[in-house]
């Protein structure tokens, strides 16, 4: 099943993000543009408040163009699951 985009999430969740990206697996993500802002995966998300936290997070690796997770986001601290979990919206 493809999963919504991060902007349908954001107003499905009734949450308050300028920012938010999904990803099935929780891997890969575009890089966060405003904060707060969230990345989720097929079960929850992952929130970070302002861009030095995002920037900070140890299990986030930046390049260029994407960010990858080390592991998975259900992994990460912080790690938030949803009902209904998003990969079933």
């Amino acid at each position: 099943m493809r999963m919504k985009n991060g902007k349908f999430l954001t107003q499905f969740y009734k949450m308050d993000l300028k920012s938010a990206y999904c990803h099935t697996e929780g891997h890969w993500y575009h890089p966060l543009k405003g904060f707060p802002g969230a990345y989720f995966d097929y079960d929850g998300y992952v929130l970070f408040q302002t861009e030095k936290e995002f920037h900070d997070c140890p299990q986030l690796v930046f390049d260029r163009v994407t960010v990858s997770v080390k592991g998975s986001l259900s992994a990460m601290p912080g790690y938030n699951r949803l009902h209904p979990p998003p990969g079933s919206v």
